[in-house]
């Protein structure tokens, strides 16, 4: 029945008139039959909020800054440090915009900053938190959680070193990748995507 009504949710919003960058309905797959009936309308709230994020130039405009080069499977990360600022997680205010390689919008990103215990081996292996984010700034005493936060029947994935414009701060955090814009063989909330390509900014 949830599979049934976010293919209908979705492919519903995927007909609407998005201009320049026609979206791509994500598969139910994978992680996806955790969904429930209010994730799933929630999702839909997603994409109606970050529709307006089509034009990179827009998300600029509204204080995101692209946090590093393209990642393959990921796309640029276009960061906003204000959101960060604020641990709460707000589903149709995310942290990050994930654009692919043209350009175009692919996916969100949610973030939040780790703030508990040291050291802790990171959720990927590579190195250790060493710092909790209170201790770093700017500005100080950054607020950050100490457990993985849920979202969409999730957990966030981390903790883990941080990258792109927060890579200095040396803090880790949790992440969570949700792929509104982009379909996806793994699944909509998978934290990795390989149907997002850097390509066209490596020509």
């Amino acid at each position: 029945m949830g599979t049934v009504l976010l293919m209908t949710t979705l492919t519903a919003f995927a007909a609407g008139p998005f201009g320049g960058n026609p979206p791509k309905r994500s598969p139910v797959s994978g992680q996806d039959g955790q969904l429930s009936a209010a994730d799933i309308k929630k999702l839909a709230s997603v994409r109606r909020a970050t529709a307006k994020y089509f034009d990179v130039q827009a998300a600029t405009d509204a204080g995101y800054v692209a946090g590093g080069p393209c990642v393959p499977q990921m796309g640029t990360h276009y960061v906003n440090m204000a959101k960060i600022a604020n641990p709460s997680i707000v589903p149709e205010d995310p942290e990050i915009l994930l654009y692919d390689g043209d350009g175009h919008l692919v996916g969100v990103e949610y973030l939040v900053l780790y703030d508990g215990p040291v050291p802790v081996d990171t959720w990927d292996g590579h190195g250790s938190c060493t710092t909790p984010a209170s201790l770093v700034g700017p500005p100080p005493g950054l607020p950050g959680v100490a457990t993985a936060p849920l979202l969409f029947g999730s957990n966030f994935d981390g903790p883990m070193l941080d990258h792109g414009e927060l890579a200095p701060l040396g803090v880790c955090h949790f992440d969570f990748h949700v792929w509104v814009w982009r379909a996806n063989p793994l699944g909509v909330t998978a934290h990795q995507n390989p149907l997002v390509s850097c390509a066209a900014e490596l020509d």
